[in-house]
């Protein structure tokens, strides 16, 4: 069910009521919340609310035991919210543009995470939890608030990192972190342009 690019302000309760959805999309209008009865649909697989106008991701996500994907691009959300991290069924999560300064370290219990992406937040560091992740290919981290080389990346063996704007896409058994826009300074930019292990024998 998409509904995106219009001037919806409000949606009805009645959602709840579509057991079998898969998929529902409100990205791009003028939306606040989701009602509590998309709670109620749990063969969910995909949730986009891109460019609404959410501050606060609901904590019943972590209810929808079938959900994939959910995206909350650009609002003003400002945490991952506890009861998110209840989801055992999470794939990708990813919270660009908001106004996050910082992880949980239980972000550790979204044990199938694959894809977690942060562009352009206010992140500075990252909880030493991140290494528990072990499905995780895919860290966005473009134009937070770096100053320091977080020392968790270095647990993840063979992480590739990318400084490109756009990023690349990773490769099947590839892991990559993307850390353009960064004002890092305790590893010079030709360090970091060397990977991972250049990085730790640089830091370690």
């Amino acid at each position: 069910l998409r509904f995106y690019q219009n001037q919806i302000r409000l949606l009805p309760n009645w959602l709840g009521k579509l057991e079998n959805l898969t998929e529902l999309d409100s990205s791009y209008n003028p939306l606040h919340k989701w009602p509590d009865s998309v709670l109620h649909l749990q063969k969910l697989r995909f949730l986009l609310g891109i460019d609404n106008r959410f501050h606060v991701i609901p904590d019943w996500t972590g209810e929808l035991q079938a959900l994939h994907w959910l995206a909350l691009d650009r609002n003003r959300i400002q945490k991952v919210s506890p009861g998110l991290l209840k989801n055992q069924s999470i794939r990708h999560l990813t919270l660009a543009h908001n106004q996050i300064s910082a992880l949980p370290e239980d972000i550790a219990k979204l044990q199938q995470l694959e894809q977690l992406a942060l562009q352009h937040n206010a992140l500075e560091v990252l909880p030493g939890s991140l290494s528990s992740l072990t499905y995780l290919k895919r860290l966005d981290l473009r134009n937070n608030r770096f100053q320091r080389f977080s020392r968790v990346l270095l647990e993840f063996p063979n992480l590739k990192i990318d400084l490109e704007l756009m990023g690349t896409t990773p490769g099947v058994n590839e892991k990559v972190v993307f850390l353009e826009g960064n004002p890092i300074e305790d590893v010079p930019q030709e360090v970091l342009e060397k990977g991972i292990k250049a990085v730790a024998g640089y830091l370690l």
